[in-house]
């Protein structure tokens, strides 16, 4: 999946981008909706030097945060975290609820 974002004016708070599957599916993501984002393969991420692997079919539910005009977007989780995906990186699916 990934999500080409749409130039947004920062000024209005409501950020819009496009999500595009590689099965044709197009979804369009608003700031405030409730998604659920589903891994499709292992997430491999470092901080300093601790690699940590998030595997394949992770579901983070939650309200679509902070979208960018280059792509990055966040999922404020049900339990308060809050998760970062970059848009083009084509390893997750993305579905509203």
């Amino acid at each position: 999946m990934t999500v080409h974002p749409i130039p947004v004016d920062h000024n209005d708070p409501t950020h819009v981008c496009t999500c595009m599957s590689d099965r044709g599916i197009n979804v369009q993501l608003h700031e405030g909706q409730t998604i659920r984002v589903t891994l499709s393969r292992d997430l491999v991420t470092w901080a300093d030097k601790t690699r940590t692997v998030t595997p394949a079919g992770t579901v983070y539910e939650g309200v679509a945060k902070n979208i960018t005009d280059d792509g990055f977007f966040d999922v404020m989780t049900t339990d308060g975290s809050i998760v970062g995906f970059y848009a083009h990186d084509s390893t997750f699916t993305v579905e509203v609820l």
